[in-house]
């Protein structure tokens, strides 16, 4: 017998590309700079309504908030867990 639940989440690029930093050793401040990172390399692409933002267009606040929104979604849907 088991007490583990397995339940599959759906996630978007960006929650997956995120998921992969989020180990606890990492600051907001640490990601905001990684995706800035990556989008300067050409990994990640930005648009805001369809179109592709440079990367001095892109403020750290709304780089924050998009990182943010993704932990709390996938805090909402039960990712992580508390012990």
């Amino acid at each position: 017998m088991s007490n583990h639940k397995y339940q599959r989440l759906n996630t978007d690029f960006f929650s997956q590309y995120i998921l992969k930093y989020l180990d606890g050793t990492r600051t907001i401040t640490d990601l905001i700079k990684l995706v800035k990172e990556d989008i300067k390399k050409g990994i990640l692409i930005w648009e805001v309504d369809g179109v592709k933002m440079a990367l001095e267009d892109i403020p750290n606040k709304e780089i924050k908030k998009t990182i943010t929104s993704v932990i709390e979604d996938l805090y909402q849907n039960g990712f992580f867990n508390h012990y």
